[in-house]
């Protein structure tokens, strides 16, 4: 009676930290979420486990000038990594050594959800890790000289996401360690993280200080720091003015995400079906947020733009029609074969 009691207790708490994990990608990534929630409950579940852990490791870094000092925080990132290692050699890191109240009930919340999302869909720990070390990067921001630079950045803070979702949504049929399948998802979050930071230009220089925007790239277009905190300044006092140079400097870098967002297509028949939708949509969804930046004149400095609800159910309609398309092909592909 006691066995079944310890039990009864046990699935309760996955269930409620799973519940936590909804709530937290719902409420925290609108256009991930929309993407995401036609999911299968199991691997919806998942995915916002694993966005849960990612939203903690950079909410511990976006923070740290608000409510502690830089050491505290590696501590806190330290910490994250040693239980993240502790989910693959079998015993839980206590989250009670978290220095942080607040940080702790978060973890508490999420970390019975990601323990399990990990079990069930052996998810390895590269992901994981190279997602903290993204932040730790963050943490002891620096400049961004080049472009490679910007994608090697971009890879651990947004690739390490889509490594750590590709087993959760890989087709049964295919191997999910498969290494084009794998650099596909990773290129997907490196275009989608490419679109955060055209999205976020104002943001960052005005509440972290930080620029995204290669040097190279700013040289090239004659553009400064001074010169990008100016125009920030002045669009959230009304005075918006987007010079030439930083439309050309925008664009130049979206075109570079563009490149990242395409190898998707390729490889979405890899993905499970009920997981094909969700993905399309997401890429598709997440990289026209950079035409609501446009539709605003390139003002991403004063207000963080975003896709509307019809925009997202016509977008949606898209990637359906794209995946009616690739499953057409692959039908008249094996037909021939036959």
């Amino acid at each position: 009676m006691i066995a079944a009691q310890n039990e009864d207790k046990t699935i309760t708490v996955l269930e409620q930290s799973y519940r936590a994990a909804r709530i937290l990608i719902k409420n925290r990534a609108k256009s991930f979420y929309r993407a995401f929630s036609r999911l299968s409950e199991e691997r919806f579940n998942a995915v916002a486990a694993v966005y849960a852990f990612c939203r903690y490791a950079d909410d511990l870094v976006d923070d740290v000038f608000a409510s502690r000092t830089a050491a505290q925080t590696e501590a806190l990132l330290e910490n994250l990594e040693k239980t993240v290692l502790s989910l693959y050699g079998g015993r839980v890191q206590d989250a009670s050594r978290t220095a942080d109240e607040a940080l702790k009930t978060s973890m508490e919340e999420w970390l019975p959800a990601l323990t399990d999302t990990v079990q069930r869909f052996s998810i390895p720990k590269d992901g994981f890790l190279a997602q903290i070390r993204g932040q730790y990067l963050d943490l002891h921001f620096q400049d961004i000289k080049t472009s490679d630079e910007l994608i090697e950045y971009c890879r651990l803070v947004a690739g390490s996401v889509g490594l750590m979702l590709a087993p959760i949504l890989a087709d049964e049929k295919i191997n999910p360690c498969d290494e084009d399948f794998l650099s596909a998802c990773e290129n997907l979050g490196i275009g989608m993280q490419i679109t955060n930071i055209l999205r976020d230009i104002g943001e960052d220089i005005l509440t972290r200080n930080r620029i995204y925007l290669p040097q190279d790239m700013m040289i090239t277009h004659n553009l400064t720091k001074d010169d990008i905190l100016h125009m920030s300044k002045a669009a959230v006092q009304g005075n918006i003015a987007i010079p030439a140079q930083f439309t050309a400097l925008w664009e130049e870098l979206s075109r570079l995400g563009t490149g990242f967002y395409n190898d998707y297509v390729r490889y979405l028949m890899y993905f499970q079906s009920s997981c094909r939708l969700s993905v399309a949509a997401a890429a598709l969804i997440y990289q026209a947020i950079e035409d609501e930046v446009r539709k605003n004149g390139y003002n991403c400095f004063s207000r963080r733009c975003s896709t509307s609800k019809l925009t997202k159910f016509k977008l949606i309609l898209k990637a359906t029609q794209l995946i009616t398309e690739l499953q057409s092909r692959k039908a008249t592909a094996v037909s021939k074969e036959r």
